[in-house]
């Protein structure tokens, strides 16, 4: 069972309390090829590419100039810092469940494309929307969808073809993802509040949510679908079909 999560906006540059054996990401020359692009245009330029305010767009125009120096990459794992990620919090996960996380986790990014948790990336912020020169004006949904979409299906089907979606609709978009709900089972667990009778998806708490179902499944080894539904998290419990609401 294979576990897809979403990159997070937010990522850090502080070294993991852990020694991470660190592999190389699937697509790393393509990365590279998007930052070398990316280093051409200045802070200003960035700031409308990105759609990002102005201390943003200097911070990342440093982060694409300092892309290239090896000591501010880190395992992707460690590097995103987002809701999902703080809800996962790797930081506690021994060496057996560290292990475990690389093996069955895939991260969607719209910089990297594919990762895996102990890929070594660098800090960055992009877009699905953001279309470059070089890839003929297409927006990084446009680029990656035919580079993922069987390297996607295949890791899934040397495992056991079984997928639990823990990832955003919007990084759902990086593949084919008609052609992988065909070609695998997929699970995808929804995570809603009940307001007066009234079911209601809010963003924070399903990234919340998501996070918190990665690290159950690591953390007690769940292996089947079946037992999905056992999950409950702060009030959030199953009422069938991974249908997970807060009453």
């Amino acid at each position: 069972m294979k576990i897809y999560l979403a990159c997070s906006k937010t990522m850090t540059e502080k070294k993991p309390g852990k020694d991470i054996p660190v592999s190389i990401p699937l697509f790393q020359k393509e990365a590279e090829n998007i930052v070398e692009e990316l280093n051409r245009y200045s802070a200003a330029e960035l700031q409308e590419i990105l759609h990002v305010n102005g201390r943003l767009a200097i911070v990342n125009k440093k982060r694409f100039m300092d892309f290239f120096l090896p000591d501010n990459a880190l395992p992707a794992i460690f590097s995103y810092t987002g809701t999902a990620y703080k809800a996962l919090n790797v930081s506690d996960f021994n060496s057996a469940e560290l292990e475990s996380a690389n093996r069955r986790i895939l991260i969607g990014s719209f910089l990297y494309g594919l990762l895996r948790p102990f890929d070594k990336i660098h800090p960055y912020r992009l877009e699905g929307n953001v279309e470059l020169p070089s890839n003929n004006h297409e927006s990084m949904f446009e680029f990656w969808k035919p580079l993922l979409t069987d390297v996607f299906i295949k890791t899934v089907k040397d495992d056991d073809g079984i997928l639990v979606n823990l990832a955003s609709a919007e990084l759902c978009q990086l593949m084919d993802w008609k052609k992988v709900c065909n070609e695998l089972t997929v699970f995808t667990p929804t995570f809603r509040i009940n307001t007066n009778g009234v079911l209601k998806t809010v963003a924070m708490y399903s990234k919340m949510c998501r996070g918190a179902m990665t690290r159950w499944i690591i953390k007690n080894n769940i292996s089947k679908p079946e037992h999905l539904d056992d999950f409950s998290y702060q009030g959030f419990k199953s009422e069938g079909n991974l249908n997970f609401v807060l009453a």
